[in-house]
């Protein structure tokens, strides 16, 4: 088979002429010399006007045609050819008065007014006309302000000359002036009524400003932004780390620590917070891992494993009754959505589950006063709570009586019995119809004080929004 002849016909077929969808024209492109339109489009993001303007013109169009079958598919591809305009081509979309604003000549059926050049125009020298009306009216106006300030300036001229010929102008006394009491008083108090707005749209814009001085007596501002109840309290801790910030950034150090604060507190978006700082997206991301690494080294040590001496002189109720005073800590998981990973083998260590979702999992223990004693470091979300438990130096903490309260997840009672403590987990009642009086007694005991830790996790994600994820994963235990 002759090659040239094979692409000759494959181009053929590939390059399809342009066909009118007008009814009984049988204009094509390949063929004939015409020119051929596309039904137009609606304009869309560039104004409401053009939005609506591009909407009807192309509905008018579609009714010009008259075809029952003219489906929105078909529309994609449709054309229309210059032998149905007056002048050979459609109007301008803002030029809705022109009678080629739609195709209307040669259409397939009778109309009632056929149209003609003529029309055209007729429409072309209205709108000369209409535009050079605009341009007298226009250079009209500009020309009374020209004589309004001619004049201003004689007046002007003729009252300082009054002023210096009776010697009373620079002392202001005796100077005379057209304008009457009540004048006056009218612009006093519309000078006073502009002073007083300004006043109130520069306190309203003080307010909105992310700055040191607008969270200074602003509770409810600071317990929105950061989380903590008082300003009193922002500022401590700011004086306490100012000295660790960065004093070279685009952003002041107060701002460093607000931008940290709001991210943990709200979970913004650093695009989000780039736009209300003033900054790059980038600048937000390395300032807010910079001011977590600092916060870290500072505020470290506040959770810590207290002394048995400390936890056994303020044993709550509902735990001496049914523990006594041993109980050292109550311990759970918690996870955290982070964004699925592009690596298919990552994708597959951050699957949880019991969240059928990619997470970072922590394991988290409170005291029987409801304080936070022990939070592990991160740990890929198909991580067993036995396998954390076992290998995050959660057991190094454990001395000899201590009770430890977990759930049914967490088989560890050898290794808490080799180090001399008792675990309490819920009993199990796989492969059993009911309870043992006895365990369950003990279960409900044990639910009764394990559900405070449950709450401590619940407000600490209310209250720190990005616990609640996702967030952006990194190297982390596997």
């Amino acid at each position: 088979m002759d090659i040239s002849k094979c692409w000759t016909e494959m181009s053929v077929i590939i390059k399809m002429p342009s066909f009118c969808a007008v009814v009984n024209c049988g204009k094509r492109g390949n063929r004939d010399v015409e020119r051929f339109f596309r039904i137009p489009a609606t304009l869309k993001n560039r104004g409401p006007h053009i939005e609506t303007l591009s909407q009807q013109r192309r509905e008018a169009w579609r009714k010009a045609l008259k075809r029952v079958d003219f489906h929105e598919s078909a529309q994609k591809y449709a054309r229309i050819c210059s032998r149905h305009f007056i002048t050979g081509e459609p109007a301008h979309l803002e030029d809705n008065a022109n009678p080629d604003w739609v195709p209307n000549q040669h259409m397939g059926y009778n109309t009632a007014h056929p149209l003609n050049v003529q029309a055209v125009e007729r429409h072309t020298r209205k709108a000369n006309r209409t535009k050079r009306l605009k341009q007298d009216d226009a250079e009209a106006f500009l020309r009374s302000l020209e004589t309004q300030d001619a004049e201003n300036e004689q007046e002007v001229e003729a009252v300082e000359y009054e002023e210096d010929s009776s010697g009373q102008g620079e002392s202001g006394v005796g100077v005379q002036t057209d304008m009457k009491a009540n004048d006056i008083t009218v612009l006093e108090e519309q000078l006073h009524f502009c002073n007083s707005r300004i006043y109130s749209m520069e306190s309203k814009l003080s307010k909105c400003e992310l700055t040191e001085e607008s969270f200074h007596n602003d509770d409810s501002k600071t317990l929105y932004f950061t989380g903590f109840p008082k300003s009193e309290m922002l500022f401590t801790i700011f004086q306490y780390i100012c000295p660790n910030l960065s004093h070279k950034s685009h952003l002041s150090p107060f701002q460093q620590l607000l931008l940290t604060l709001m991210k943990l507190r709200l979970n913004l978006p650093f695009k989000y917070l780039s736009y209300r700082f003033s900054v790059s997206s980038s600048t937000c991301s390395d300032t807010f891992y910079k001011c977590i690494d600092i916060l870290y080294e500072k505020f470290r040590n506040l959770v810590h494993w207290p002394e048995r001496s400390q936890l056994r002189k303020n044993v709550p109720a509902c735990f001496k009754e049914n523990f006594g005073d041993r109980v050292a800590i109550i311990i759970d998981c918690f996870e955290i959505f982070t964004e699925t990973p592009s690596n298919l083998l990552n994708a597959a260590r951050f699957w949880s589950n019991y969240k059928h979702h990619q997470t970072v999992k922590f394991l988290i223990g409170i005291t029987p006063q409801g304080v936070i004693s022990y939070i592990s470091e991160a740990w890929v979300g198909r991580t067993s709570d036995k396998y954390l438990t076992e290998n995050c130096g959660f057991l190094s903490f454990i001395l000899l009586g201590d009770i430890i309260l977990a759930d049914r997840g967490f088989l560890i009672r050898n290794e808490v019995e080799m180090l001399g403590g008792d675990l309490y987990i819920p009993a199990f009642t796989k492969g059993i119809n009911q309870l043992h009086p006895v365990d369950l007694k003990n279960t409900g005991n044990i639910a009764t004080v394990r559900i405070h830790v449950e709450r401590v996790i619940g407000l600490l994600k209310r209250k720190f929004k990005i616990c609640q994820g996702p967030i952006r994963y990194y190297a982390i235990n596997i």
